[in-house]
């Protein structure tokens, strides 16, 4: 079975903060037991995610936000992370709006320009 994105996403930023077990994560987003299975597995695989020493705990490897700030996982603990659903990497809710509003300003500068 292959996870659907959101089920990726919302795995990983469960464990972006703390590292949960597998039971721990099911739990905390209350997604089914087999979609919890299917995404550890996948993001395992694609090294999103690990167990280091083959804990039972899973950890995010990307250990800092992807924007400016560069804001430890371990810093974002009850505070909203966003995933960009193309890379599955994480940022902190104050990057992922800046770079939103970066992209829009690109978009009407060109269209703009496109209009003259």
């Amino acid at each position: 079975m292959q996870p659907d994105t959101d089920n990726l996403a919302t795995v990983l930023a469960s464990v972006i903060a703390s590292e949960r077990s597998a039971e721990e994560i099911r739990a905390h987003t209350e997604l089914p037991w087999d979609d919890v299975q299917a995404a550890v597995t996948n993001l395992s695989l694609r090294y999103i995610i690990r167990n280091p020493d083959g804990e039972p705990h899973y950890r995010a490897t990307q250990s800092t936000c992807s924007g400016w700030c560069l804001r430890e996982g371990r810093e974002m603990h009850g505070q909203e992370v966003v995933i960009d659903p193309q890379t599955l990497r994480w940022f902190c809710s104050d990057c992922w709006e800046a770079k939103v509003e970066r992209v829009r300003s690109i978009i009407e500068l060109a269209a703009r320009h496109r209009g003259s």
